[in-house]
């Protein structure tokens, strides 16, 4: 009798528990969620959830200031998984909470894979609305509300559509940049670390954990040497989980360098998404862009040619042609380009003149230093700064080559690379005098 009353709460209850007191937030039930959402003409945003979960009871307050300020534009639902799993049956629920946009085509929802906070989900809604409201006024596509899952452009949606492909994949992107961290490493690796870490504490059984998966691998690889990512079996070491309030998977925390709490991560969990919320948290912190001497070609081999994206190569004059200071200045030139430049995919390096003559003859360098070269070891290609040596001249030639506005020479190979003295900082050491050693006394006779 007792079970029965707590079932009956539980079948009552179970959604009111996060939204009992926010009218604008539908409660749809297995019975409702055909009526309400399928065989409408609205515009559905739906959240499937369990009571237990820490990340929906996270999510409830943001959903339901959403749910108000969408009022009137945007149906705002959700579904307690616990109660009502036929409603979400159909749809490959793994984790919660699940987001997902009903549009044009109900029948292939799309997964919503960005920001946690009212401002994202509605962007997101007031984004998708628009759109299905230019496919009406074209007169394409079903009357009833819009998803990406469903083309805009009038064609049959194909079965792939709706469902976002990753930004990367577990096949173009290892997890060799990502460290598995536990209870036995964690204090060693993270407290005292002057990096910025970006760790996530999973469960090997969570879909949305698979999901993020190719998604942490790419960016753990874009940003390597910016950014620390890690890893955390939390279902195997729930020590640590429980150290950190982990309540749900995945759980993403952000440590920062000299910070002894670490910070939640409540962003998109794409690669790009997940990119671009480290690359504002480098600016604001502002932790400098790693810049490379070249020092022999294991620098190369190891930062440059596994890259999928650019190596910038700055040739600087040589010491005994310069100064400590004067060198010094153009690094910080190069290093203020590289933080306004961190989202692209660029990796830096830095040469003085004279140090590897075979890439400047390689990249046809014979018009006086500092130099700028861009590299592509996939393409197989380079382009070469024109202008002046200053930040703004420097940022625009970047901004042009990731738009085709800078010509490209192609180069077979990137020419061979020497081992070279790494800079103390110094100036250059007086030359030593050829006669000092010269015992002028031998002509005294």
């Amino acid at each position: 009798k007792v079970l029965f009353w707590i079932c009956l709460g539980i079948a009552i209850f179970g959604v009111q528990g996060h939204y009992e007191d926010t009218p604008q937030v539908v409660k749809l039930t297995s019975n409702s969620f055909k009526k309400e959402v399928i065989q409408s003409k609205e515009l559905w945003l739906v959240v499937f959830f369990a009571p237990w979960c820490g990340h929906c009871k996270n999510l409830a307050s943001e959903w339901k200031k959403a749910a108000k300020a969408l009022e009137g534009i945007v149906k705002v639902g959700a579904v307690d998984m616990t109660v009502h799993k036929e409603a979400g049956a159909p749809y490959n629920i793994q984790g919660f909470p699940t987001i997902k946009f009903f549009g044009m085509n109900k029948d292939k929802p799309m997964d919503y894979q960005q920001g946690r906070q009212a401002t994202d989900l509605i962007n997101f809604a007031l984004d998708h609305a628009k759109k299905v409201a230019m496919a009406r006024l074209k007169g394409k596509g079903p009357s009833g509300g819009s998803s990406t899952g469903s083309s805009s452009n009038g064609k049959k949606p194909n079965a792939n559509q709706g469902q976002r492909k990753p930004s990367g994949g577990s096949a173009e992107y290892s997890e060799e940049n990502v460290i598995e961290l536990n209870n036995e490493n964690f204090d060693q690796m993270i407290q005292g670390s002057k990096d910025l870490w970006y760790v996530v504490f999973y469960a090997p059984w969570c879909g949305h954990c698979k999901k993020l998966h190719p998604e942490w691998n790419e960016a753990s690889t874009r940003l390597k040497g910016q950014v620390k990512f890690a890893k955390v079996n939390a279902d195997e070491d729930k020590a640590l989980g429980g150290r950190f309030q982990v309540q749900g998977f995945p759980t993403i925390k952000i440590f920062v360098p000299g910070e002894n709490d670490p910070i939640d991560y409540d962003g998109p969990r794409d690669a790009n998404g997940i990119i671009g919320h480290a690359s504002r948290k480098l600016e604001t912190l502002d932790i400098p862009v790693p810049i490379h001497q070249i020092t022999g070609k294991d620098i190369i081999e190891k930062e440059c040619l596994p890259k999928t994206g650019v190596c910038a190569f700055i040739f600087v004059p040589h010491i005994y042609d310069s100064s400590a200071k004067e060198r010094t200045k153009y690094l910080e030139i190069v290093n203020e380009v590289a933080k306004k430049q961190r989202k692209k995919p660029i990796t830096y390096f830095w040469t003085q003149a004279g140090d590897q003559l075979d890439m400047e003859r390689g990249f046809n360098l014979g018009f006086g230093y500092p130099a700028v070269v861009v590299y592509s070891p996939n393409k197989k290609k380079f382009s070469t700064m024109r202008s002046a040596f200053k930040s703004s001249s420097m940022s625009s030639f970047i901004e042009g080559l990731f738009i085709g506005k800078s010509s490209l020479f192609d180069i077979k190979n990137l020419p061979t690379i020497r081992t070279a003295e790494e800079w103390d900082g110094n100036d250059a050491a007086p030359p030593v005098d050829e006669y000092d050693d010269i015992d002028f006394q031998v002509f005294d006779h």
